[in-house]
């Protein structure tokens, strides 16, 4: 055998294995987390790439899928917790899509006259309101009692809870007090906690506050978004067409009217009456996306902003807000066609998805030209592309065939807010048609509640975290008075 055979037996096939790591990267980008769990397995080196390179994880398209701790966000976890998390991710998922998962863990949250539950990132922690009282509770020690002692004990009655992770176990939690003054007048007051969680598998039960500011504000706003120390709300006044954001580090807000720009190509009225229903600032966009309802024309738009400075009016006084007016130009705007446009994409390929940015979810009735390819409600999805050379942007709208008896709800915003329309039921089966957090794939889940938990009462979804597998179900005592328990259910 000649020397030259021998070189061509003992060639070594490229692979994952052998190959430069910049190749490796290049072909692993944009790699779905169940396709990075595999490759983990495959190799020593392999899964040495997986828990030391960040950038790997980052460019997954399904990266918001990962069932991130409360305190925490994707900029502050470590590298080499990626992996876990998402091997966790994939067996959630997997759990959840099989045809009537039947839930491995139930856990009662509470028992009678919760008014307010919210599942904080991570799945571990609930946030329970009753009256002035809150409780912030980790649901593995076992679920809070009506009498024992809350977390925190307010002046009057909590309305609204919004909460943000800032990372390193710390986050920032809005409280919106309904307040009477002595005339009977009623104002409400704004208190925003600076909260440190203890690390994973910590034996505390609550986080500590580490500090409470407060303010009277004249109105009961609702706190739609937080971005660092600014607080966004929508306008409490009948209109709702201002955007109210409050710096509560300097204790200065700003009311902003929005300017519209022109629609009269698309609209033959120029009055058009709008109503801000959404506020939420896009990390990928960094800008403002404020979804808005035009009254007189019955349609939507979608505006994007710079986040604006605050002025400083004066030295407010303790405990009190210093407001100013302002304008609102928005960048750019997307009058969002009506539901019967022609111009929809219909797609469920996640690779295609994955490259524009989700702005909206909704659902659209089937009618018209529509109604003999579809059936029910269908979901519309606005996504943007990423912008092209001259910082054009493009819209586009993917419709999605839904099963009609599915509930819906939308997760554009990623915090996996319930959209139900629906009355209490009694049926021990239901389908809930769903996107994951990152808005790349929808399932149509099919879930099975015990009937033993039932026992033919009432009940309500409250949320759905799929990054978790978990439901919140409140099933009523009474339901006429809307009293009852709530459970946790871990599919």
């Amino acid at each position: 055998m000649t020397s030259r055979s021998l070189q061509t037996n003992t060639r070594i096939t490229p692979s994952l294995h052998t190959i430069a790591s910049e190749l490796v990267l290049e072909i692993l980008r944009e790699a779905s987390l169940a396709t990075l769990v595999s490759i983990a397995q495959t190799s020593a080196r392999l899964y040495n790439m997986l828990r030391t390179i960040r950038s790997i994880w980052m460019n997954s398209p399904d990266i918001h899928d990962l069932p991130i701790s409360a305190g925490e966000t994707l900029t502050t976890i470590p590298t080499s917790s990626f992996l876990r998390l998402a091997l966790r991710a994939v067996i959630i998922r997997t759990h959840l899509e099989t045809p009537f998962a039947t839930p491995v863990q139930i856990l009662k949250i509470f028992e009678l006259g919760v008014e307010m539950s919210v599942l904080l990132p991570g799945g571990n922690w609930v946030i329970v309101t009753h009256g002035e009282k809150m409780w912030i509770h980790n649901i593995e020690h076992g679920s809070p009692e009506i009498d024992s002692e809350p977390i925190f004990l307010a002046s009057g009655k909590i309305e609204h809870v919004k909460f943000e992770s800032v990372g390193s176990g710390k986050a920032t939690l809005v409280l919106m007090i309904a307040e009477s003054t002595n005339l009977g007048l009623s104002q409400s007051q704004a208190l925003i906690f600076d909260l440190h969680f203890a690390p994973e598998g910590s034996s505390e039960d609550r986080p500590h506050i580490a500090s409470v500011v407060s303010y009277h504000i004249p109105n009961l706003f609702t706190i739609v978004s937080i971005r660092g120390h600014f607080i966004m709300t929508d306008d409490p006044s009948d209109s709702g067409d201002r955007l109210v954001i409050i710096d509560y580090q300097r204790g200065s807000g700003t009311n902003f009217d929005i300017r519209l720009a022109n629609f009269a190509d698309e609209i033959e009225t120029e009055e058009l009456g709008m109503t801000i229903y959404d506020i939420s600032f896009n990390d990928t966009l960094q800008k403002l996306v404020i979804l808005a309802y035009l009254r007189t024309a019955d349609r939507e738009v979608i505006l994007f902003a710079d986040v604006p400075a605050i002025e400083s009016v004066g030295t407010p006084k303790s405990g009190e807000i210093s407001w100013s007016q302002s304008t609102l130009h928005p960048t750019h705007q997307y009058l969002v066609p009506d539901f019967q446009s022609t111009k929809l994409l219909i797609s469920h390929d996640e690779a295609l998805l994955s490259r524009h940015i989700p702005l909206h979810e909704y659902t659209a009735p089937s009618t018209g030209v529509y109604s003999k390819i579809f059936h029910g409600r269908d979901i519309i999805s606005v996504r943007l592309a990423p912008k092209g050379a001259d910082g054009e942007m493009l819209f586009f709208r993917f419709r999605y065939e839904q099963h009609p008896d599915d509930l819906y709800y939308t997760s554009f915003k990623r915090d996996h807010s319930p959209e139900f329309e629906l009355t209490p039921s009694v049926h021990s089966r239901q389908g809930i048609s769903c996107f994951n957090a990152s808005c790349t794939r929808l399932s149509s889940l099919r879930i099975s509640i015990p009937e033993e938990l039932l026992l033919g009462r009432y009940y309500m979804i409250q949320t759905v975290n799929p990054n978790e597998g978990r439901i919140v179900l409140l099933i009523y005592d009474d339901e006429q008075e809307n009293m009852g328990r709530l459970y946790i259910m871990q599919y």
